[in-house]
């Protein structure tokens, strides 16, 4: 099935020796290439349903991943780091609960 919205590859955080590059790479992932994805889903949803729920179910499982990869990063206990990976986190779910919205809509 043809999709309006390809999602970018995530980038491959275990390769990356700090939990400050591991969350600037997800961080880039998500502004990037997945929030405005979002957001193009919540306000240009395509008109075929089946095509609508296709792209909102792919988008939707893609998210809860991430977000998973980001709340594994080990901070060392840096708080400015473990703040970051909070904010995120929260930017992050409230991203998902719009999408959510937005297809029940």
């Amino acid at each position: 099935m043809e999709t309006n919205y390809p999602l970018q590859v995530r980038p491959e955080i275990e390769t990356l020796h700090t939990g400050t590059e591991q969350a600037f790479a997800l961080t880039v992932w998500f502004e990037h290439d997945i929030i405005p994805l979002c957001d193009n889903h919540a306000t240009q949803p395509p008109a075929d349903i089946k095509k609508r729920d296709f792209e909102h179910k792919k988008l939707s499982e893609t998210m809860p991943i991430g977000m998973l990869k980001m709340d594994g990063i080990e901070t060392g206990g840096a708080m400015m780091l473990r703040n970051a990976r909070k904010d995120r986190m929260k930017r992050l779910q409230q991203a998902l609960l719009w999408l959510d919205e937005a297809a029940m809509t």
